[in-house]
């Protein structure tokens, strides 16, 4: 939960700074969404609880770890709150600060005392996380076998969990995440669901050119395009064929110029 809401903080910073594509990339990574999921279960700190953490990060910030140490058994009493009100992220970060300023001061032993007891946190968190996996990989192991079969109809009731379940799992399996994202897309054409097809397709146009896999990108374009025309947005079908225009030039694909021209 800890590093999930620093990579959802680094994302807040790419998004102000104009970086959209790797602030969305960011929001779509599993800790990410583990952690926007624990806030939603986790109660928010009292008014008293906010003020012990703004007063630690205080004493920090002004490298008064020896005020911190002394005041341990406050901060202590404010972990056990936190975790109570199911707050883990916010314990998670008062037990790290306490093992900094620990460190500090020089009381290493107690430091490490506290650092294993912040692991405990984490792989806590863990358990929760590879739990959730593995129960997403079930649900997207069932819709691809549906899909298999041509059971379309069966399928469809699956796509939002698969859509929720298939980003984690991209980052641990990617080809076997890129034949999900090819049976979402079929589906959610089959269903006349235009809107959904386009944000998948930009999703998988905007890895695909990353990766530097130009054929693929043209694909998903040309997909986004044929939804644009479906919704009759013929002006953005338009737009998205003009750049398969220039990617078949780049690649010297007179064949594939053609084919999208006409």
């Amino acid at each position: 939960e800890f590093f999930g809401q620093c990579m959802c903080n680094l994302s807040v910073a790419h998004r102000k700074m104009g970086k959209l594509g790797v602030a969305d990339e960011l929001m779509q990574h599993p800790l990410v969404q583990f952690f926007l999921k624990s806030l939603e279960s986790a109660g928010d700190p009292s008014a008293e609880d906010e003020q012990s953490m703004d007063e630690m990060n205080e004493m920090l910030s002004g490298r008064d770890y020896q005020a911190v140490v002394h005041l341990q058994d406050k901060f202590l009493a404010l972990v056990d709150r936190l975790l109570e009100d199911n707050n883990r992220t916010a314990a998670g970060v008062v037990m790290n600060n306490l093992t900094i300023a620990l460190h500090e001061v020089g009381s290493t032993s107690r430091a490490e005392q506290f650092r294993d007891e912040y692991k405990l946190l984490i792989q806590s968190s863990k358990h929760e996380m590879r739990s959730t996996r593995e129960e997403q990989h079930k649900v997207v192991e069932t819709f691809c076998k549906m899909c298999e079969a041509g059971d379309w109809l069966k399928a469809s009731a699956l796509k939002k969990e698969v859509l929720e379940a298939v980003v984690p799992l991209h980052m641990e399996h990617p080809e076997y995440a890129k034949r999900t994202y090819n049976y979402l897309i079929t589906v959610f054409q089959r269903t006349n669901d235009y809107k959904e097809t386009i944000k998948l397709n930009e999703i998988l146009r905007i890895r695909s050119k990353k990766e530097g896999n130009t054929k693929l990108e043209i694909m998903y374009l040309n997909s986004v395009a044929h939804a644009h025309c479906s919704l009759g947005e013929y002006d953005k079908a338009l737009r998205c064929h003009a750049m398969e225009c220039e990617l078949e030039e780049k690649l010297g694909n007179r064949h594939g110029l053609a084919h999208t021209l006409s």
